[in-house]
């Protein structure tokens, strides 16, 4: 799992340092640079995340989703940007029904079931994504213990 991470705190470096302790996860960005012992990358936004997207095409995914923070912080522009450039210079053809976008702009606090939502979301499409790519994170609750049933069906 490729995790994007922009919260700075100690509850969040306790829950991302514990999530890595259960699973394969390289986090992306500066969080984590000198605070702990997990795996981490910096980056820089649009052309990491574009070769994010690259490197899961190569892997034979045709179908790969977005979950997307609110446009106003930089870094989610950026990461977008990448991830729809890989799209476009792909032979895959861009579909709007594979980014989630957050209807209700919850930025502060309210983004805390933006994963799970955008997960269930793609799930319940006829045809849906065999990827899923996201500027979400959550240290408040463990959302791939909600997300794995979904994610099974």
């Amino acid at each position: 799992i490729i995790y994007n991470t922009y919260e700075n705190n100690r509850n969040s470096i306790n829950f991302f340092v514990n999530l890595a302790s259960q699973m394969p996860l390289v986090f992306m960005d500066h969080v984590l640079k000198e605070n702990e012992d997990a795996p981490y990358v910096i980056t820089e936004g649009t052309q990491s995340t574009k070769k994010a997207a690259e490197y899961l095409m190569r892997k034979g995914k045709k179908r790969i989703a977005y979950i997307r923070m609110p446009p106003h912080i930089s870094v989610v522009q950026h990461r977008y940007a990448g991830y729809k450039e890989a799209i476009m210079e792909s032979e895959q053809e861009f579909d709007s029904d594979l980014v989630y976008q957050d209807p209700e702009d919850r930025a502060e606090n309210g983004h805390i079931d933006i994963g799970y939502e955008g997960a269930a979301y793609f799930m319940s499409l006829e045809d849906p994504p065999d990827a899923i790519m996201t500027t979400v994170e959550n240290e408040k609750r463990n959302d791939t213990d909600r997300i794995n049933p979904v994610m099974a069906g």
